[in-house]
């Protein structure tokens, strides 16, 4: 079977554990490429078995001990050097489905206007979660690069696009491998302290606004979903992992406090 001439983009970092099922789940695509942050392990040695073009993370979107500092930065990389059209962005510890594979396969490529909001499934002990506070999860992932649509925001990054250009929802999922609770917990944590550091000062109206409203209504919606999918059947997300969103926010909104500049 022909190629799929789409580039896909994937992020890697000692990713040797989880790289190999994500290259296997793209390899009907004509390029892979992947933007390595100066992996330890066998990540770039499997990225190599499956002829992937490997470039490396720009310094200037890093950190001093060579940690990531801005997600928008190293992927608006891979999207200039991406030799096709259509972009398909992956994360390392994530594997894409057949029915994706064959969604895509069959697209109309001469419609560029369209932005591919794409589903994303846990999966938890290799068992698919069926329900999640956070379902459902999607994220633009799979779009035209002649649009000259760029990643922003440090963390938490997402492409940047206007009113213009139609968003359509894809069903046929991402599956997202979830490590387990206490390396979960520390990647949070993690990303978490990247948000305060981008945050730097604000004032009281700019904490108000973004922190305290937008996280606590975020916790709250939790909330009410994690009550009502208990009365639903089906595989759920361990409560540990729920709990951990709630908390995360409630978190957020309590460390964000002493970066107020000014109350005005």
């Amino acid at each position: 079977m022909d190629k799929i001439p789409y580039s896909v983009c994937i992020l890697t970092f000692n990713s040797g554990d989880s790289l190999d099922k994500t290259l296997i789940s793209v390899k009907d695509f004509s390029e892979i490429i992947i933007n390595d942050g100066g992996s330890k392990d066998n990540t770039l040695e499997i990225a190599k078995n499956y002829n992937c073009k490997i470039i490396s993370q720009d310094v200037k979107f890093k950190n001093s001990d060579g940690s990531l500092a801005d997600f928008s930065g190293v992927k608006n990389q891979m999207i200039d050097v991406a030799k096709y059209s259509w972009v398909l962005m992956v994360d390392s510890d994530e594997y894409v489905s057949k029915e994706l594979v064959d969604y895509i396969r069959h697209l109309d490529q001469s419609k560029k206007n369209i932005l591919y909001n794409i589903a994303r499934k846990y999966i938890v002990a290799n068992q698919i979660i069926k329900h999640s506070s956070t379902y459902p999860n999607y994220q633009i992932r799979l779009f035209n690069k002649s649009l000259n649509l760029k990643y922003i925001k440090p963390i938490h990054e997402k492409l940047n696009y206007s009113n213009e250009y139609k968003v359509e929802k894809v069903n046929q999922p991402f599956y997202v491998a979830m490590p387990d609770f206490i390396e979960f917990k520390r990647k949070g944590l993690k990303y978490l302290n990247m948000q305060l550091n981008m945050w730097d000062k604000l004032t009281f109206k700019q904490w108000f606004k973004w922190v305290l409203i937008f996280h606590l209504r975020a916790s709250l919606g939790y909330a009410l979903r994690l009550f009502l999918l208990q009365f639903k059947v089906g595989k759920k997300l361990p409560l540990n992992y729920e709990l951990f969103q709630i908390y995360y926010n409630f978190l957020l909104i309590f460390k964000s406090l002493k970066l107020i500049n000014k109350f005005k």
